[in-house]
């Protein structure tokens, strides 16, 4: 299971489907493989058994995916312990999708920003974050 409130991890045969969503009107499905930004729909996905309740109830949602001013998409990435640890971005130009660094801070205001790395500073040293203002926010 994802750790945020009302997202779930969930498998069909052998795919990893994350994250998905309560369907509203119907507590035996869920909405998985949703995707906001390329106005993806994803797909229903019937419940076998009632969901366990989410030990992640206290925690508060935080962005799943968002538009930064450079027009990047970022979507989050999970640690090994399920926490939240960047957002991997991507570019779409035209008909292609690049990949465009990564988000390691968002911080919230009025305007929030993201510290955001191009993907060639991964793993350097001394590395400076560019400050770039967000756009839009899919919780």
């Amino acid at each position: 299971m994802v750790t945020r409130p009302g997202a779930w991890r969930c498998s069909v045969a052998n795919a990893i489907h994350d994250p998905c969503f309560p369907f509203p009107k119907n507590h035996g499905q869920l909405v998985c493989d949703a995707d906001p930004a390329p106005k993806a729909e994803g797909f229903v996905l019937k419940l076998m058994k009632p969901l366990p309740e989410s030990p992640h109830l206290d925690r508060k949602p935080e962005p799943w995916i968002f538009r930064l001013a450079d027009n990047s998409i970022c979507n989050a990435t999970l640690s090994a312990n399920g926490h939240p640890r960047r957002w991997k971005c991507t570019i779409y130009i035209r008909d292609q999708v690049r990949p465009d660094g990564v988000v390691t801070l968002l911080t919230p205001g009025k305007i929030w920003m993201a510290d955001k790395f191009p993907g060639s500073a991964i793993g350097t040293q001394d590395a400076k974050p560019e400050k770039i203002p967000v756009k839009m926010i899919w919780e």
